[in-house]
């Protein structure tokens, strides 16, 4: 379904590129509020959840954008109370840890399409996305939050290892958007029924740098 012209520019519109009742991972959950979105517009057969939430900084200084909500465990407790349907369903499952312990445990091209949206540090970034890879079935999308293209900007890292990742020749960067998403796709012929071109929805196409 095409993205109608006039309707408001939200965030959640990005994810109409991913497949109905596919099979994906969000990596980064924090309290959910986007877990719900993707649940809402995608629809996945299975969405599993990957945060390290208390072991990220056992600290507990978490949520550095409201600190009111810097209980980390509190954040995980909360998750799990509110997709408790899902849970129990089998649609949602709960991983607590780093994306690199995590998805080594998942077969080779496992999954429809992952989203990241972590630490946004270059060497995170970097090793989240070689654990990533293998587990993206061909045709499958990366995804993810917090495209800044100034080196100067603390989250540059995000587009930097992104933008590596695509010159290494396995993938193409199909498109960004206004909130700082950016989507790749594995090289390969989509199947049937696979992740459709996000330009397809109104999506913006990145412009060539």
């Amino acid at each position: 379904m095409r993205i109608p012209s006039g309707s408001p520019n939200r965030r959640s519109d990005f994810l109409r590129c991913l497949p109905r009742g596919s099979v994906g991972a969000e990596i980064g959950v924090q309290w959910g509020e986007f877990t719900a979105e993707l649940l809402a517009v995608v629809a996945p057969r299975v969405l599993h959840l990957v945060d390290p939430w208390w072991r990220l900084n056992p600290e507990a200084e978490w949520d550095w954008e409201e600190p009111e909500r810097a209980d980390a465990r509190r954040g995980h407790d909360t998750v799990a109370e509110r997709f408790a349907g899902p849970i129990a369903e089998g649609i949602v499952e709960i991983h607590v840890g780093f994306a690199q312990e995590i998805l080594p445990s998942f077969p080779d091209g496992h999954f429809d399409w992952l989203y990241l949206d972590t630490t946004h540090s270059y060497e995170d970034t970097r090793e989240e996305l070689a654990v990533m890879v293998p587990k993206l079935k061909p045709g499958g999308i990366l995804l993810g939050h917090d495209w800044q293209e100034d080196p100067q900007h603390p989250f540059h890292g995000v587009c930097r290892a992104v933008t590596e990742l695509v010159a290494e020749g396995g993938f193409r960067l199909v498109a960004l958007d206004d909130h700082s998403q950016w989507a790749i796709e594995r090289r390969a012929m989509a199947p049937a029924g696979g992740a459709q071109s996000p330009e397809a929805f109104g999506l913006r196409a990145p412009s060539n740098r």
